[in-house]
């Protein structure tokens, strides 16, 4: 198309507001660590951890001292109330120790740790 030099072209749009998407929604933990209990047993000293899962989840529960851990169990659940236990070794020592609960819901690949403290006792 042959434009002379007397013929102006104006082109107007309409400006659209600008819009993003909104984020994906933040994953959520699959539970809750509801309750770490320490008893002795027929001379064994057991960690009992209750779980309160939202959805099917790993967990798994650490006990901990000095930053290196020293016993584990793990499982995995359906959602509801679950208890993991975990027997301390014979060779630990009295005195404050750390739980550490990693949850991991199925099918996902973030994991949610939380920490409580615990004090093991003497057998």
């Amino acid at each position: 198309m042959a434009v002379s030099g007397l013929t102006k072209v104006v082109a107007k749009f309409r400006k659209l507001p600008v819009t993003t998407p909104p984020p994906p929604p933040a994953e959520t933990a699959p539970g809750s660590v509801t309750r770490v209990k320490v008893s002795i047993l027929r001379g064994k000293r057991i960690v009992t951890v209750t779980l309160g899962l939202t959805a099917s989840a790993r967990a798994t529960a650490q006990l901990r001292r000095d930053g290196r851990g020293f016993a584990s169990a793990a499982g995995t659940f359906a959602a509801g109330q679950r208890t993991l236990k975990v027997t301390v070794p014979s060779g630990a020592k009295a005195g404050p120790a750390i739980v550490r609960v990693t949850l991991k819901r199925t099918g996902s690949t973030k994991t949610f740790v939380v920490n409580r403290s615990i004090r093991i006792p003497r057998v």
